[in-house]
């Protein structure tokens, strides 16, 4: 059965790439198919973030004379001092704002045996359930 979670952006950004490192693991069937599941769920949330960052970008970035961004040394957007602050203000209100994500639970013990970093199984705390639940 799914259940209804309310994530922060920020916990599905995390969530995204912690299932993604946990897609090239072998798991038993079930949970792998209740990851593949929740994923594409994670992932629609994750490109609707990408989208609104993207235009948070656009409208905040120092642009050249034909309106195409500019690019610092590290290939990353240039922003004047001013529109920086804003951006990060901006960005930061992205990353808290929340999505209900309805997701299929993975039990604890069907991972057992299962070699994890405890980042990844910190990021998916939302989906993993005690097996007395």
């Amino acid at each position: 059965m799914g259940k209804e979670v309310l994530l922060k952006n920020i916990e599905i950004l995390n969530a995204f790439q912690a299932i993604q490192e946990l897609t090239q693991v072998k798991l038993p069937t079930k949970v792998s198919w209740n990851i593949s599941k929740n994923m594409k769920k994670i992932e629609t949330a994750f490109n609707g973030y990408i989208e609104f960052e993207t235009k948070l970008v656009k409208e905040y970035a120092t642009k050249d004379s034909k309106g195409n961004l500019i690019l610092d040394d590290k290939n990353q957007p240039s922003f004047d001092q001013d529109n920086k602050n804003e951006y990060i203000k901006q960005r930061s209100e992205l990353l808290n704002l929340t999505d209900t994500i309805s997701i299929l639970p993975v039990k604890i013990s069907d991972l057992d045996g299962v070699d994890l970093k405890p980042t990844t199984l910190f990021s998916l705390d939302f989906m993993i359930e005690d097996d007395e639940e």
